[in-house]
């Protein structure tokens, strides 16, 4: 069974996504903040995270840095899914590994998990 790591601040939108994942019949984890995000994919061992950008504490991008950084984490896909619409992030975000960058408002659940299983073929 594939594993997704869901890190999102906004626990609506992260249990739909978990819910609609599940139900996809994938294993699915979610945590609210970056800084515990690193422990998170290490102890899971996920197949693909799904990584928000503006979160408390350490934002997505940070976040993203920090797992490329990590021998055993760096080659986990990582699919940016936020709110934030900007070239110049998105650049960043592929710059620094992101395979994907998905904005929230163009998203529906169905869209999010169609997006998700194509990066985990």
């Amino acid at each position: 069974m594939k594993r997704v790591l869901i890190v999102d601040d906004d626990g609506y939108l992260a249990g739909s996504y978990q819910l609609a994942l599940t139900n996809a019949g994938l294993e699915v984890k979610t945590i609210a903040d970056g800084a515990g995000a690193v422990e998170a994919a290490k102890q899971f061992g996920p197949d693909l995270i799904s990584l928000d950008l503006i979160m408390p504490i350490k934002d997505g991008l940070s976040t993203l840095q920090d797992l490329k950084n990590i021998p055993s984490l760096k080659d986990i896909p990582v699919v940016i899914v936020t709110n934030l619409d900007q070239s110049d992030t998105k650049q960043r975000a592929r710059d620094l590994g992101a395979k994907d960058y998905l904005v929230k408002g163009d998203l529906s659940i169905d869209s999010f998990v169609a997006k998700i299983e194509s990066h985990l073929q």
